[in-house]
């Protein structure tokens, strides 16, 4: 019988728990002049805005500063600080609202039926556990593949309009508004794509930071048309979601699951 193919929203923050963690761009600083250096930091781990552990080097690529008018490529990482760190030189001429990416290419994970049952019993996952109940797989081991989609806002002199476009990632949190043009106490729309289409049902969760070690709250799930609103606080914001879907060949794995951040700072 033909498996049939199921798609759903689960919530980052608590699948990277289980999946190593989530992966963020979180530059030494999200404000800058055109001409000045910038640190760029991939960062892995629950933890905001601390890094538990760098990336691994190996599955990372798409390591990217974009402007509306140019693209850098960010090569030279190097560890520190828990982190994976390389330095790039603004162009003068690249000013406006800028976008910092990276991702982590899929890796492959196996769990036992009683954690994995026990996670989606905590998640109330339900569309996963009935799933694996009508087809009697409740008993079975999970494999899974997953990577991680991740994306800073920076403002070079002026924001702009620039970090309201896709940026062709698979998935990512694309927001409608350039957070520089709002002010603490305001909401932001956002709309989360995978593969370029609206991801609707998935969770967003924020971490909200002005220096401390900061824990994640839950906002609220998007819409059929994959936006919600998040509102806004002072300091350094991480935005986190994750999308999970029935991998189409059991005999690889059994869930695909993808995870996405977007990191900005309100003043």
């Amino acid at each position: 019988m033909k498996l049939r193919r199921i798609t759903f929203g689960l919530c980052a923050a608590s699948l990277a728990r289980l999946l190593a963690h989530d992966l963020y761009v979180l530059p030494q600083t999200l404000r800058i002049k055109p001409g000045q250096s910038l640190t760029v930091e991939l960062h892995n781990g629950d933890a905001f805005p601390e890094s538990e552990g760098p990336p691994a080097m190996q599955r990372l690529h798409e390591t990217r500063l974009l402007s509306a008018a140019s693209i850098i490529e960010l090569n030279g990482f190097r560890e520190e600080r828990k982190a994976l760190v390389s330095n790039v030189q603004i162009p003068k001429t690249m000013k406006g609202s800028l976008i910092v990416t990276a991702t982590l290419s899929a890796n492959k994970r196996t769990y036992d039926a009683k954690k994995f049952e026990s996670y989606l019993d905590d998640e109330k996952l339900t569309i996963v556990s009935k799933y694996r109940r009508d087809h009697g797989e409740q008993g079975n081991a999970v494999q899974e593949i997953y990577s991680k989609y991740a994306k800073a806002l920076i403002i070079s002199g002026d924001p702009s309009d620039f970090t309201t476009r896709p940026v062709g990632l698979k998935f990512e949190i694309v927001p409608s508004v350039d957070p520089g043009m709002l002010k603490a106490g305001a909401s932001m729309p956002i709309q989360v794509l995978f593969e370029g289409k609206p991801a609707a049902g998935v969770t967003i969760e924020t971490t909200w930071s002005t220096g401390q070690s900061a824990k994640a709250s839950v906002v609220g799930q998007t819409g059929r048309d994959g936006r919600l609103s998040v509102p806004l606080q002072h300091g350094k914001c991480r935005i986190t979601t994750g999308w999970s879907q029935r991998f189409p060949d059991q005999t690889v794995a059994n869930w695909e699951t993808f995870f996405a951040t977007l990191t900005f700072e309100m003043e």
